[in-house]
């Protein structure tokens, strides 16, 4: 049995999506919680996601897409490769998103606009934030990066009772929930279950594997073509599971009911590949919100007192025994987003005083 690994703070009601759906989305949101350094944690809740978690906001690129504000980044949410699986994958940035209009030029832009030491607006920051969550965990799944019958949309099937989805519907949401109901050693059955049961695939059966899942290119290195190295990378991992798994099956058999030997095959993809997510996505926060300086003392910000508090978190670990209480001792700080840590010196804006001195009312 797997009690849950990560504490879920505020879970959003479930949009209408497509990538990985909003369990998928919410169970990696939780993974990536469970590995985030205190740096991150603390930016993200005092700073840039304020009452909300990487889980609750994992689905806010799919509900935002359908506004006029946003619609334009719908095409970022995916990459088509001009292939042929089941008989040839390969992905190709000249050929593939040579303009960057795609999710590999996504995660570049949003990384980008992440960072600390641009100077953007605090809202601009916060959107980029939501929009790497999103994608780190969209460029996992393979029918994202799969430029067959628009990423399977397009092929229909039959899925237990549902007579008319599709290869790319029962990837994002079908199987995943299907597994989250039938799956025993689940007792939780929420997304906070699923993470757990994920964290402790980590921890277990995938820890031998899971370090080389973390892109070793600076979070900032791009191609001539301006695409993340990183993303192209996880986009290559991800299109090659259309030749090794999900196309050869299908095209077996398309009158197949999928819920049946189809989905048992799939079970070790998608779980690996959630997984996967959860733990690139909590490394690529880390390296980005890593160039986040803390400001401790009132030679920075006025409405800070002169000596600091220290706090004590706690952190669920889980473990095939149950969950395992980590305590670490954390030094509270205000963040300043335009300092980068390479630079030697913590400034603060004009512009953004009022907002440090409201965390650092709540902080201290």
């Amino acid at each position: 049995m797997f009690a849950p690994a990560v504490a879920l703070l505020a879970v959003a009601s479930a949009p209408s999506v497509m990538g990985w759906g909003f369990t998928a989305h919410q169970s990696i949101g939780l993974v990536a919680m469970n590995y985030l350094d205190d740096n991150a944690k603390t930016v993200l809740s005092k700073f840039l996601l304020s009452n909300e978690t990487v889980s609750s906001v994992s689905t806010w690129a799919d509900a935002v897409r359908s506004t006029p504000q946003y619609s334009w980044t719908a095409g970022l949410h995916f990459v088509n490769p001009k292939d042929a699986p089941p008989k040839t994958c390969n992905y190709d940035d000249d050929r593939d998103c040579k303009t960057g209009a795609c999710i590999i030029g996504g995660v570049a832009n949003y990384t980008a606009r992440a960072v600390c030491g641009t100077n953007l607006p605090m809202q601009e920051q916060v959107d980029a934030t939501k929009f790497i969550i999103h994608f780190i965990s969209d460029i996992t799944q393979p029918l994202h990066a799969c430029g067959r019958s628009r990423g399977g949309n397009d092929e229909k099937l039959v899925f237990a009772t549902k007579n008319s989805t599709n290869v790319h519907a029962i990837w994002d949401t079908d199987m995943p929930e299907k597994f989250l109901r039938e799956e025993a050693s689940i007792v939780d059955k929420t997304p906070a279950g699923y993470a757990a049961y994920l964290v402790n695939k980590l921890e277990t059966e995938y820890k031998t594997k899971s370090a080389s899942w973390i892109s070793k290119h600076d979070i900032l290195a791009v191609n001539q073509n301006g695409n993340s190295l990183a993303a192209i990378d996880w986009a290559t991992d991800s299109n090659d599971f259309n030749c090794a798994n999900v196309w050869p099956e299908y095209d077996a058999d398309k009158l197949q009911d999928f819920s049946g030997k189809y989905y048992q095959n799939s079970i070790p993809i998608f779980n690996m590949q959630m997984a996967k997510a959860g733990f690139r996505l909590a490394n690529w926060l880390n390296r980005v919100l890593g160039t986040c300086k803390p400001a401790v003392t009132t030679t920075t910000v006025a409405a800070v007192a002169t000596t600091t508090t220290t706090t004590t978190t706690k952190a669920v670990v889980a473990t095939t025994a149950g969950p395992v209480i980590a305590t670490s001792t954390v030094t509270p700080a205000v963040y300043n987003p335009e300092a980068p840590v390479y630079s030697g010196a913590v400034r603060v804006s004009a512009g953004a005083a009022a907002a440090f001195a409201a965390i650092a009312a709540a902080f201290f």
